[in-house]
């Protein structure tokens, strides 16, 4: 099935599960090396 033959709607939902994936990925890679993420933390807040 390609992109082209989704619906609006079914594109928007993989693009968040897509997006969901990329964070997961991105936290363990990140707590691999022992840094921790909060899951609501952005990039900009300060946590200390």
């Amino acid at each position: 099935m390609s992109a082209a033959s989704l619906s609006p709607a079914e594109r928007n939902a993989l693009s968040r599960v897509e997006s969901a994936d990329v964070r997961e990925a991105a936290r363990v890679r990140l707590a691999a090396h022992g840094v921790e993420l909060d899951a609501g933390a952005g990039a900009d807040r300060d946590n200390s």
